[in-house]
């Protein structure tokens, strides 16, 4: 990492220190893991199976709070500056489009992530005292895969920030995007799952698995942990389609939206400050 980009990645992190939004959500995630994680431990007639599979309920709550914390903190930057100029400031400074970007992504990811850690780091700390290392597998995925879905949705939320005239504008994105891709997006698949039959529904779960980068990656997570019953009936499906039996797919599915993702945000960013130049 180049001076200049960790200067911004730094300054993010000042600023996420004094966003009470974030400190928030660590104290949530951080006192629902451990409130799961000491119940499937001492709850009667708890099973190794029940412990092992903590880290992969902990996936549940994290697809439905991590995507919306992240789109939330992220959708406001650019947005935020645009609006009150700061951002004229910064275009002043010595910077390319793309390590002002990359230096914000980054240290919003930074900023969620040590928040999501703390809030693993409970559960995970009951897991390690009271079960055998294969039993924590699962978690160590489950923890990984939800630092993905961090990324991911960060960008899609600076994407967002700089598409948007406004605060307000912006934080309506989000939250309607969260609302359609991880709340709408399961009711969706069932309905197609009772609609159609055979290669019809084949190629059209294909096509929307696509667009989903948060199920995307609970694929991901039902392919290593083997725990599909876990995840609902839409993703169990979904893990059953050719070319999902190994993660590998779904991994490059993943690296695909970040790469695009990414491109279009700093080609949005170049085309709106350009905009104003002009």
């Amino acid at each position: 990492m180049n001076h200049k980009l960790r200067i911004l990645v730094e300054k993010e992190l000042v600023e996420a220190s004094r966003n009470r939004l974030i400190f928030g959500f660590g104290i949530i995630f951080f006192g629902l893991s451990l409130a799961m994680s000491i119940f499937s431990v001492i709850s009667p007639g708890a099973t190794d199976i029940q412990v092992s599979r903590v880290g992969v309920s902990m996936l549940n709550l994290a697809t439905l709070l991590v995507p919306l914390i992240s789109l939330i903190i992220s959708s406001q930057g650019f947005a935020a500056e645009f609006e009150d100029g700061t951002m004229d400031l910064m275009l002043t400074q010595p910077l390319h489009l793309r390590q002002i970007c990359l230096g914000r992504i980054l240290g919003e990811w930074l900023a969620v992530a040590a928040a999501l850690l703390i809030g693993y780091g409970a559960s995970g700390a009951v897991l390690m005292l009271l079960s055998s290392g294969h039993q924590v597998l699962p978690f160590i995925i489950n923890v990984i895969i939800s630092l993905a879905l961090s990324l991911v949705f960060i960008t899609l939320g600076t994407l967002i920030s700089i598409k948007a005239k406004n605060r307000m504008v912006a934080l309506f994105g989000a939250l309607a995007l969260w609302f359609l891709m991880i709340i709408l997006y399961d009711l969706i698949v069932v309905q197609i799952l009772m609609l159609t039959t055979g290669t019809t529904t084949m190629a059209l779960l294909y096509g929307i698995l696509i667009l989903n980068p948060a199920d995307l990656l609970r694929i991901l997570a039902i392919r290593l942990t083997q725990m599909k019953e876990l995840f609902g009936p839409s993703q169990e499906a979904m893990s059953a389609l050719p070319g999902f039996h190994g993660p590998v797919l779904a991994l490059l599915g993943w690296a695909v939206w970040i790469i695009a993702i990414y491109f279009w945000t700093i080609r949005s960013l170049r085309k709106r400050v350009y905009s104003r130049i002009l």
